[in-house]
C-alpha cells in the first residue's frame, strides 16, 4: 500500500521551520569554531597522498559539540614514539549556516576546526552528510568527526593570531647566512624566494627572524621552505633570496641544514652523535670494515 497521502513528509513550511530550530539551538546551545579548508598544494601520484597543504583563510560558525562530557578517542598515550594525543569530538554543524558563511560544497575531511575556548585544532576525518535520514524528506546538518590535528609542517597562516603564533613555535627552523645585500632587510613573516637551478621553479619561506653577523653578513633563520612545484627542494648557496614585500636582494653563503632545536622536538644532532658511534668506519667500531 501507498503512504497516507494526508501526511506530507515534504512540507516547505515544516522543512523551513525544523531548520530554523536547529541554527537556532545551534547559536544557543553551540560554540563559535573557525573553519580552515585545506589547500593542496602538490600531490604524489604514486602514493596518492598529499605532498604539502596550505591553510591560508578561516571562517567562524557555530557548531553543537555532541559530546558534551568531554573528548572522546584514546586520550592522551605514551608510547614508544613520545607522547601522542588522540582526542576526538564530534560536532553538529548547520547546513544553512555553512551555505550563509561558506557558500559552496560542504566540509572536506582534511580541513581543520580551531576551538578558541581550548585552543585546540582539529582535523576533520569523516562528515556524515545523511544524518537525521530524511524524517522530512531533507538534510539540515553535517555531523563532523574531528580529531586532534597532529602537525607536519603545514604552512598555516590564517589571520588568527593564536593559532598561527602557535604553529609558528612548532615549526622547524632553517638558518641561512647571507650577504652582499642592496641595503634593505627582510622583514620577519616576509615571503623569500630563490630561483631554482636554470629553471622558473623557486623555493619559498617565511622569514623568522634577520640578525647581523657583522656589518655585510647576516643570519637569516626561516621556516616553512617549499618549493613552488610541490617536489623536495632545498636552497642553494652563491645564489641570491628575494623578498616578497621589502625587494630585499641577498646571497646565500651557506644552509645550516642542522633544524633549530628551540622551536622543535627535532633531534638531529643527537642522532648524529649517537649514530657517528655506531656506523662511522674506524678500527674502535667492530661492526665496520
Amino acid at each position: 500500500m501507498a503512504t497516507n497521502p494526508y501526511f506530507n513528509k515534504k512540507s516547505s513550511a515544516e522543512q523551513n521551520l525544523y531548520e530554523s530550530l536547529v541554527v537556532e539551538c545551534n547559536k544557543m546551545y553551540g560554540f563559535d569554531f573557525y573553519y580552515i579548508p585545506r589547500v593542496i598544494v602538490a600531490v604524489d601520484n604514486i602514493l596518492n597522498e598529499n605532498i604539502e597543504s596550505v591553510f591560508n583563510r578561516a571562517f567562524t560558525l557555530e557548531m553543537y559539540v555532541e559530546n558534551t562530557d568531554g573528548f572522546t578517542g584514546d586520550g592522551t598515550l605514551l608510547s614508544k614514539f613520545g607522547l601522542q594525543i588522540r582526542d576526538t569530538a564530534t560536532l553538529i554543524l548547520a547546513r544553512r549556516t555553512w551555505n550563509n558563511v561558506v557558500g559552496s560544497g560542504r566540509p572536506l575531511e582534511g580541513d581543520l576546526i580551531y576551538d578558541p575556548l581550548t585552543k585546540s585544532l582539529f582535523s576533520i576525518t569523516f562528515v556524515e552528510h545523511e544524518v537525521p535520514f530524511y524524517q522530512l524528506a531533507n538534510l539540515t546538518v553535517y555531523k563532523l568527526t574531528v580529531e586532534k590535528f597532529e602537525y607536519r609542517n603545514e604552512t598555516i597562516n590564517t589571520g588568527i593570531d593564536d593559532l598561527d603564533s602557535s604553529m609558528k613555535n612548532a615549526t622547524s627552523e632553517l638558518i641561512l647566512t647571507i650577504s652582499g645585500g642592496n641595503g634593505i632587510e627582510f622583514r620577519r613573516n616576509e615571503l623569500i624566494s630563490q630561483i631554482r637551478g636554470n629553471t622558473d621553479k623557486t623555493v619559498n619561506a617565511i622569514v623568522v627572524s634577520f640578525e647581523a653577523i657583522s656589518p655585510t653578513t647576516r643570519a637569516l633563520t626561516v621556516s616553512n621552505w617549499s618549493s613552488s612545484d610541490g617536489k623536495y627542494a632545498e636552497f642553494e648557496a652563491g645564489k641570491e633570496i628575494t623578498g616578497s614585500l621589502t625587494g630585499a636582494i641577498w646571497t646565500v653563503q651557506s644552509v645550516d641544514h642542522e633544524l633549530t632545536e628551540q622551536n622543535s622536538f627535532a633531534k638531529n644532532d643527537v642522532f648524529e652523535a649517537e649514530a657517528n658511534d655506531i656506523v662511522e668506519f674506524n678500527p674502535n667500531n667492530p661492526f665496520g670494515e
